[in-house]
């Protein structure tokens, strides 16, 4: 194993230990755990490479389960802690401020590909409109073909 693969394992290591962080922060109920066990590289460093799953109490059994800590634990906030009445959270920052951070930021990208595109629009009208007048200042074609 290169020591690039390395290097890229330890930093999804540690954004996995964050995401766990931020889950354990949110609600007591909710926890991390990895299905099948640490991989080889993750148990050495100590940090959590497995393939994990988030479990709550309340919460029906899990369904997914994922290497990716972050992406897992905002697909189970979304779909089973943004209305729930259990919730026990212990601190900030936490996995719903986070999520919120994402959201923020996810709209952000959204509305400059918005405006971008009604820029590229506005363009192409304009170019419209001076083609068009391009070709009014002509006049009509005149005389037929005959065969």
């Amino acid at each position: 194993m290169a020591c690039d693969e390395v290097a890229e394992a330890v930093d999804r290591g540690r954004a996995n230990a964050k995401a766990i962080e931020l889950t354990s922060a949110h609600c007591r109920h909710a926890r991390v755990t990895m299905v099948s066990g640490n991989s080889t590289i993750g148990a050495a460093v100590d940090l959590p490479l497995g393939r994990m799953e988030i479990r709550c109490e309340h919460a029906p059994p899990p369904r997914t389960q994922s290497y990716d800590a972050m992406a897992l634990a905002t697909e189970f906030y979304r779909e089973n802690c943004i209305a729930c009445p259990h919730r026990d959270g212990t601190g900030f920052p936490n996995l719903k401020s986070e999520v919120e951070k994402q959201d923020a930021a996810h709209e952000q990208r959204r509305r400059k590909q918005e405006a971008r595109q009604a820029a590229l629009a506005a363009r192409r009208a304009a170019r419209f409109r001076r083609r068009r007048l391009a070709v009014a200042s002509e006049g009509k074609a005149h005389g037929s073909i005959r065969p």
